[in-house]
């Protein structure tokens, strides 16, 4: 049977529509060479480039910024970089990851500069408070609550938080996923124990654990109310009692500040309590209560309490004429 050429209208004999498949093929054939030669030749020039880079650009400088703690051969250290390798040969994503397991060094990004710089930049954990933890240390934690370091003795230059026990964790471990994990496993094991006794045990330990957390998240939330309040200097903040949250400024200003929701209303009226103690007490150990239904309430600490108008009512001069009265009547 012949077929139809549709381009001329002739039909063709068997032969030559062989000839035409036979032609069309090996047309097909030689692009899907040209193809192939043309991705070879990419990857035997990409090839060329990387070989000419990784021999030819090599670390000279290795820059270092952000790091106040740290010291730079110590980053060097940590990243295992080092002067003289290619500066093709590292994979950076890697080598971050390597020193950010320092504790102090929240986050690390290192880049190349060519021809000969390594640039790494360090964001570093900021010291934040002290408390203490099992095996009578202390353990110094960061804003976002990473165990920096412990030592027996007390930290200076940050709040210490009293009433918050740790656990025993590892320096450079988050304190605040440490113990949620620990009180998720501590459930876990509950869940699968028969045994009444020994489910207790855990229980009880999972609810000291959950104190502990809590506490650790009232220390956040105070801390950050202070920030936000440009209320500085904050030396101890005593979370013994849950009614009577105290907070000490300067080591001399005692803040009242009640409960857990009596925080934010009373960290408001504090800063103007303070400056106000500050300038008319300079020196002067004082306290300011604020647990009287949202009256500011100053005394020295050796005095008996003495009721002052509200500071977020009042006037400076109506502050301290009342506070003179006070202390005239006190003798």
């Amino acid at each position: 049977m012949k077929e139809n050429d549709y381009t001329t209208g002739r039909r063709l004999t068997p032969n030559q529509t062989k000839r035409i498949e036979q032609t069309a093929q090996r047309s097909r054939r030689r692009h899907r060479s040209r193809a192939v030669l043309a991705v070879l030749g990419v990857l035997a020039a990409a090839a060329v480039c990387f070989t000419v880079c990784f021999f030819v650009f090599q670390v000279e400088f290795i820059v270092i910024d952000g790091n106040t703690h740290d010291t730079d051969s110590d980053i060097e250290l940590a990243g295992e970089l080092e002067v003289g390798r290619s500066m093709f040969s590292y994979l950076l994503f890697h080598n971050e990851k390597l020193i950010e397991r320092l504790p102090y060094v929240k986050s690390a990004r290192i880049s190349r500069e060519l021809p000969e710089s390594l640039v790494v930049e360090i964001t570093e954990e900021v010291p934040e408070a002290f408390c203490r933890m099992k095996g009578s240390v202390y353990a110094l934690l960061s804003q976002d609550n990473v165990v920096l370091e412990k030592s027996a003795q007390a930290f200076s230059g940050c709040a210490y938080i009293r009433g918050l026990e740790l656990p025993e964790i590892e320096i450079g471990e988050n304190a605040e996923v440490f113990v949620s994990s620990e009180i998720d496993s501590l459930a876990e094991k509950a869940g699968k124990t028969s045994g009444e006794q020994a489910k207790a045990e855990l229980e009880t330990e999972k609810n000291v654990l959950s104190g502990t957390l809590r506490l650790l998240r009232l220390k956040d939330k105070l801390m950050s109310l202070c920030r936000d309040r440009d209320i500085h200097g904050v030396t101890e903040a005593d979370f013994t009692e849950n009614s009577q949250i105290r907070i000490e400024l300067d080591d001399r200003i005692t803040l009242i500040l009640g409960s857990e929701n009596d925080l934010d209303h009373n960290l408001k009226l504090a800063k103007s309590a303070v400056a106000n103690e500050k300038s008319s007490r300079p020196g002067e150990n004082v306290v300011i209560d604020f647990t009287y239904d949202g009256i500011a309430v100053a005394r020295n600490s050796d005095v008996v309490p003495m009721t002052l108008p509200p500071y977020e009512e009042s006037t400076e001069a109506e502050i301290i004429e009342a506070e003179s009265e006070i202390l005239k009547n006190n003798g």
